[in-house]
């Protein structure tokens, strides 16, 4: 069987972390194709860090950060859809930083994680 073909849907859902950088966009297509591939659904997941960076934020930084994310998620959406149109894709802004986020929406039995090299700001443990 080769990496096209669709299999048997698989239980859990493929959740791909975005941040507007160059391999999380490559990393989404990528999880994109393994849920088509899998007959599960695509998750996108924006962790902003609000918590941790609106300790120091000015006033009304956290509606500029919640629009950045919401932008982010649209076009890691966009870029999913021009390639697998007929894909069920679900966005989720998270409040908690990439890796938490991450965690936080891949709890189910089969769930799978699928993340670029290192974005925009990296990972680390908190």
């Amino acid at each position: 069987m080769n990496s096209d073909t669709l299999s048997v849907p698989q239980p859990g859902t493929v959740v791909a972390g975005v941040d507007g950088s160059v391999s999380a966009r490559a990393a989404a297509l990528w999880a994109a194709g393994e849920a088509r591939r899998s007959g599960r659904t695509l998750r996108l997941v924006h962790g902003a860090s609000l918590d941790h960076l609106l300790r120091l934020a000015p006033a009304g930084a956290e509606h500029r950060l919640r629009e950045a994310g919401r932008v982010c998620l649209a076009e890691a959406r966009d870029a999913v859809h021009e390639r697998h149109p007929a894909l069920t894709v679900a966005g989720q802004l998270s409040r908690k930083g990439p890796v938490a986020a991450l965690l936080e929406n891949a709890r189910a039995p089969g769930d799978s994680i699928v993340a670029g090299s290192r974005g925009l700001g990296g990972f680390g443990s908190r």
